[in-house]
């Protein structure tokens, strides 16, 4: 008799037991690292024409990092490696004003982390225009090379493919090879020969527009100015 007590109270010791270590195998709801991970900074930066988000956060590989830009649209997404470079949009696109959300979660998918960043947008501004026209025939003339620095004045970098230049009626699209986006406060100048140039443009003060565009076809930055061919 006392070996059956004996045998049920070992029993019913093993079960409590158990329970108590599947209880303790669920509590927290992730790994006991959550409470120590961190996002430091998040800063902007460029790499070869892509504009980034460099993350610096605490080093865990089963920590996921998530951007998602301002229409609710996930952009990127990468291990916590301790310096993340996570891109905000495609090679040479500049990326979208207003609120992006960067996200961290542990390998349970629960949320452990979260950045609201909040950018204005990139804004080319245009100056030191230079012309270099051509004569095209009596009173006309033609535009063979475009000069011009452009500067940008807004939050996020700046990226700029093809500029469209547009007097009197005639359009002519050019390509921009820049060595990077422009961070916030860069200049760069842009030289291009005009090819084929526009022509037939008669003497006198006419309009002038630049249209900026980026890899997308966005448009990135307008200038205007009056011009006289000579």
């Amino acid at each position: 008799m006392n070996k059956i007590a004996s045998l049920c109270g070992t029993l019913l010791l093993s079960l409590v037991l158990g329970l108590s270590l599947v209880t303790g195998c669920g509590s927290g709801d992730g790994n006991d690292n959550d409470e120590q991970f961190t996002i430091a900074s998040a800063e902007l930066t460029t790499v070869a024409g892509t504009c980034l988000l460099e993350v610096h956060c605490t080093l865990d590989e089963t920590v996921e990092l998530t951007l998602t830009n301002p229409d609710g649209m996930q952009v990127d997404k990468a291990q916590a490696t301790g310096i993340v470079l996570l891109q905000m949009g495609d090679v040479g696109e500049t990326p979208k004003a207003g609120r992006y959300i960067l996200t961290a979660t542990n390998s349970l998918g629960k949320q452990i982390a979260e950045e609201i960043l909040n950018y204005e947008a990139a804004k080319a501004s245009v100056s030191d225009l230079a012309l270099n026209w051509h004569a095209a025939g009596l009173d006309e003339y033609g535009l063979q090379d475009i000069s011009f620095k452009v500067t940008n004045t807004g939050g996020l970098p700046l990226c700029v493919s093809e500029v469209e230049v547009a007097v009197v009626g005639e359009t002519e699209t050019l390509a921009v090879l820049l060595p990077d986006a422009l961070m916030s406060g860069e200049s760069e100048t842009i030289e291009n020969p005009v090819s084929p140039f526009l022509c037939c443009i008669s003497g006198g003060q006419h309009t002038l527009t630049l249209t900026l565009k980026d890899s997308k076809g966005t448009v990135v930055g307008t200038y205007t100015t009056s011009v006289t061919p000579s």
